[in-house]
């Protein structure tokens, strides 16, 4: 799944699912620059130094830093001022009444920048809301995937059901428990209609969604999906007697589907996908130019099982 998709029909049905914490980044490389009165120096930079190791978001280096903490001591009309500032970021500034309180002031300071510092925020997602988590997942952490699948659909034709086999093509990115989508399937049934029997010549159609999978870290994984999408339907059949002619109902308009399913092997460079797509078209299959589903048309909703194979 695992790619990005620009798709029709958007945005999504907007999901009522919290995403689970994410995992803290690594250590960022923290480049170290301490000024003060020269015999504040040393004692000032090894209590910064001290004071950074308590961070587990930081580590400072002598170079490939990926951020700058500035740290400075300064004397100014007889008030002593500490000053703390990441990168080009709002410094923070603390008038130290007595010295003693150089540690505690120093401690708040670079809990202040060092937790606003815009390179740990851009890479902690624990710090982000849900849906900023599902936008990191998929955007920046994502993985693309391309499926091949092979379905049984399902559809209604009249007093009975109409069988069609078929096969879809989806590309997907995510990562962790989301994923969006984009899926092009076709199915049709080839062989004659009999009697007056009812057939599903042709199911084709593009849909665009939203996945997500329960265990973000197993090898296998139930999921849901919702998506929207356009169909388009083609239905054979008699309208009355077997000696007629064939008529024909043509279809096109909008979907809804959800989509359940089991992923094994997702572990390894392919998966495995067994899953049940159901559609509620928003439009009754009607044809003006013959009565084979009356003159009010009929409501088809269908089903696709099937079995997909990702890579």
């Amino acid at each position: 799944m695992r790619t990005a998709t620009q798709s029709l029909l958007l945005p999504l049905v907007a999901l009522a699912v919290a995403l689970a914490p994410g995992t803290a980044s690594a250590e960022v490389p923290l480049c170290l620059d301490v000024r003060a009165p020269a015999g504040d120096l040393e004692g000032l930079r090894t209590l910064v130094t001290s004071e950074v190791g308590r961070h587990p978001s930081h580590r400072i280096v002598d170079r490939d830093c990926r951020s700058s903490l500035r740290v400075e001591l300064f004397e100014t009309t007889g008030v002593l001022y500490l000053t703390a500032q990441v990168d080009r970021e709002v410094p923070v500034r603390y008038a130290v009444k007595q010295r003693a309180d150089l540690a505690d002031k120093l401690a708040d300071g670079l809990s202040l920048v060092l937790h606003n510092d815009p390179v740990y925020l851009s890479e902690d997602i624990t710090h982000y809301s849900a849906v900023q988590r599902m936008g990191h997942a998929i955007g920046k952490g994502g993985r693309n995937t391309w499926r091949l699948e092979v379905f049984e659909a399902v559809s209604r034709g009249g007093t009975n059901a109409v069988f069609a086999p078929g096969g879809a093509f989806s590309l997907s990115r995510g990562s962790g428990n989301w994923q969006v989508l984009a899926r092009l399937y076709l199915a049709g049934w080839p062989a004659s209609t009999p009697g007056t029997d009812r057939a599903l010549k042709v199911m084709t159609g593009a849909d665009a969604g939203l996945t997500y999978e329960f265990l973000d870290l197993a090898s296998w994984s139930p999921y849901v999906s919702v998506c929207a999408g356009l169909q388009y339907l083609r239905y054979a059949g008699r309208e009355q007697a077997a000696d007629k002619g064939l008529a024909y109902v043509n279809q096109f308009g909008v979907t809804l589907s959800a989509r359940v399913g089991i992923r094994f092997l997702r572990t390894n460079d392919f998966d495995l996908d067994v899953f049940a797509q159901g559609y509620l078209p928003l439009f009754n299959t009607k044809d003006t130019d013959n009565a084979l589903f009356g003159e009010k048309g009929l409501y088809t909703p269908a089903l696709q099982m099937g079995l997909g194979v990702g890579f």
